[in-house]
């Protein structure tokens, strides 16, 4: 079988000569569930299979084609930017980009990942078998997050959800990453095949050692208003009244103006000596970080799914999330952590509490989250289910 993936991946720093702004490369768009999809594949894949991993990556002096392991790497120089083209550019001529090489190759199954950018609409518009997962939805996200954006943001944001539109409508055999985007996609869309798989966890977060007794808990991923981090913090508020050892480090990228107001309200609940703002945490820190927090926090109002939680589950570290989205269908209630209503922070702070203060509670959550996570969040695990998913749609439409 062979195959073309179309997604986002870091340049190895080895090619680091080929870049004109190897940290810009590096950053630009990263999605680690490729990374540990690939890791994954790697190792599972037959020996007349072929794998090709297409990515236009920007400041690239030329193209650079290599093969690691069983998969062969292509980095294309993004087509330089035509004056107020805009997302016109971002979606038709960067597609061109990745076609010219697809057509080469040859494959039997494109598989593109998003339908955020062009890899989506350049899987589906080929003439070749294709497979699209999807990993956020454009329409969902603008729905709970308008009141966050400026006028230049809803304009961008309405053209993208129209390119987005006609990649879902051109699509047929989809990969949900969680059965809340099944049940979106369904509803709206043609679909022929579908298959529910996880995103894949990097190994490194299932080989770390659980550490109990910090009672430090943690908020990792992006802050801005629909993150429910002021809900956290009022949390907070309630719960060092019973317990003044309990603190939060709140770990990610946050705007100055927005981050300046965060820093007010700790102080105004007068929680500043229990919860510290930390800025941007990079990935190779997530497993060391969470393994050693006594649970993770997501209070936001709309996640699909988080790869945080995934990641904090893989280390055995429980989970108090919102009731929203794609969560539950991740975070057993109960089981691997516990779901709550967004904005019940009286509801957040008992369940921080009651997790924090059982250690036979935190060893029964921690154990089902790990034993859920190698199952289903596993990179080998999730490559076999692709590869599974790969087959299945080449012999219905053989």
């Amino acid at each position: 079988m062979k195959i073309v993936m179309l997604g986002e991946v870091p340049l190895p720093e080895e090619h680091k000569g080929y870049s004109t702004n190897y940290r810009m490369s590096v950053q630009h768009y990263y999605s680690p569930w490729i990374v540990n999809l690939l890791f994954g594949l790697n190792e599972i894949l037959n020996e007349g299979d072929e794998l090709h991993l297409l990515c236009n990556k920007i400041c690239l002096k030329k193209e650079i084609h290599f093969k690691k392991g069983k998969i062969n790497y292509h980095f294309l120089p993004m087509p330089k930017s035509l004056p107020k083209l805009g997302f016109l550019e971002l979606y038709l001529r960067r597609k061109r980009n990745l076609q010219h090489l697809i057509n080469e190759i040859d494959p039997d199954i494109v598989h593109g990942h998003g339908t955020e950018r062009e890899y989506g609409l350049t899987s589906v518009s080929c003439n070749y078998l294709s497979l699209l997962t999807i990993h956020g939805l454009l329409k969902e996200v603008y729905r709970t997050n308008e009141g966050i954006y400026g006028i230049r943001n809803k304009i961008n944001l309405s053209i993208r959800k129209q390119f987005e539109n006609v990649t879902l409508r051109r699509g047929r055999n989809f990969i949900f990453i969680t059965p809340w985007v099944e049940n979106v996609i369904r509803g709206k869309y043609v679909v022929k095949n579908g298959f529910n798989i996880f995103n894949p966890v990097a190994p490194a977060f299932f080989d770390v050692q659980k550490e109990w007794g910090s009672k430090r808990i943690v908020y990792i991923g992006r802050i801005n208003k629909l993150k429910g981090l002021t809900d956290l913090i009022r949390g907070m508020a309630i719960v060092v009244q019973e317990d003044a050892n309990i603190t939060l480090d709140i770990y990610g990228h946050c705007e100055d103006d927005y981050a300046d107001y965060i820093n007010r309200f700790i102080k105004d609940n007068n929680v500043a000596s229990h919860v510290k703002m930390h800025g941007f945490m990079s990935n190779d820190r997530l497993p060391e970080v969470l393994s050693s927090s006594e649970l993770l926090v997501i209070p936001s109002f709309m996640e699909n799914c988080p790869m945080v939680v995934l990641e904090a589950m893989a280390t055995g570290t429980p989970v108090i999330a919102t009731n929203k989205g794609g969560i539950p269908f991740i975070v057993d209630d109960g089981k691997t952590g516990f779901l709550f209503e967004y904005a019940d922070v009286e509801r957040l702070a008992e369940l921080i509490l009651k997790i924090t203060n059982s250690h036979d509670l935190k060893i029964m959550l921690s154990n089902n989250a790990r034993e859920k996570a190698s199952k289903d969040f596993h990179p080998v695990e999730v490559a076999k289910k692709h590869y599974a998913a790969f087959n299945d749609i080449e012999k219905y439409n053989a």
